[in-house]
This record gives structure tokens, C-alpha cells and sequence, in this order.
């Protein structure tokens, strides 16, 4: 590849592109992390969702909590603290 024909702007943000990569959380795979996977609170939340969609309420707050528990259950409980790059 030729890198001549970008500009110093396109280097600078690609390379600022790949060091945030860098920071993105990884599922835990290691055999001590898996021992931390715990999916129990997820299923109790998509339960009282499903729940409340069948008793006709929609509740937007409980699907965003949802989404917090899955991504701790599979990243880990410090997800947040992490630097996440979104693609």
C-alpha cells in the first residue's frame, strides 16, 4: 500500500483510530475469568421484560438495563472503567 497519497490528517487519525482499539474490552476467556461468568441476573432481566411486554408495558429503561448486564456478564464487571471504541 502505498501511504504517500493520504494526508498527515488521514496517518494521524488512523493511528488514533488503531491505539483506541488497543483499549476495547476482550470476553473473558481466560479458565479463572470464566469462572466469573455469571448470566443469572441477565436471565432474571429479560424475564421481568418479557413479562412486561405480555402484561402491554413497554418499558425502554429495562432493555438499557439489560444491555448493562449482558456486557458485564460477558466482559466483565469493570467493562465501564475501560476505554470501548465504538465501530
Amino acid at each position: 500500500m502505498d501511504i504517500s497519497k493520504f494526508t498527515k490528517e488521514d496517518l494521524q487519525n488512523e493511528l488514533a483510530r488503531r491505539e483506541e482499539q488497543k483499549d476495547m474490552p476482550f470476553p473473558l476467556t481466560d479458565l479463572e475469568s470464566c469462572w466469573e461468568l455469571d448470566f443469572s441476573k441477565v436471565i432474571k432481566a429479560c424475564e421481568v421484560h418479557i413479562q412486561e411486554i405480555a402484561d402491554g408495558k413497554v418499558d425502554t429503561d429495562s432493555e438499557h438495563y439489560i444491555y448493562e448486564l449482558a456486557m458485564e456478564a460477558v466482559y466483565g464487571k469493570d467493562v465501564w472503567k475501560r476505554k470501548i471504541c465504538y465501530l
